[in-house]
């Protein structure tokens, strides 16, 4: 809401660890509108990895990385989600790793970037 769906470059860093305990920096990115219609939504970007078959129907992005990845709401195992991130370059389940058990928690894991 502060940036209108643009990136906050003062908090948009976020590390990601593999299933075997690799860790990566990944970028918040900027948010994907909630709008109905229109490029860069949620539903629009949602129809176009579930064409592909590239996530499963559960799991809604909510959040562009800038680099094809996405983090993203996981509802496969309760109404209550977790955030899960989506990495493209991958396949299956190795394509999405648990960031966090709640949103909350996973904006508690934003840090300003140390070249700012």
């Amino acid at each position: 809401m502060v940036n209108s769906g643009a990136s906050n470059p003062e908090e948009c860093e976020f590390v990601v660890t593999s299933g075997s305990g690799v860790e990566d920096v990944s970028c918040f990115g900027s948010m994907l509108a909630f709008d109905e219609d229109g490029l860069g939504t949620v539903l629009s970007t949602y129809r176009a990895l579930r064409c592909d078959e590239q996530i499963p129907v559960s799991v809604l992005p909510i959040v562009n990385t800038g680099f094809g990845d996405y983090v993203c709401l996981d509802y496969r195992l309760d109404h209550v989600p977790t955030v899960a991130y989506f990495a493209h370059g991958k396949s299956g389940e190795d394509s999405l790793l648990t960031l966090a058990t709640t949103f909350t928690a996973f904006l508690d894991l934003l840090t300003v970037p140390e070249n700012e």
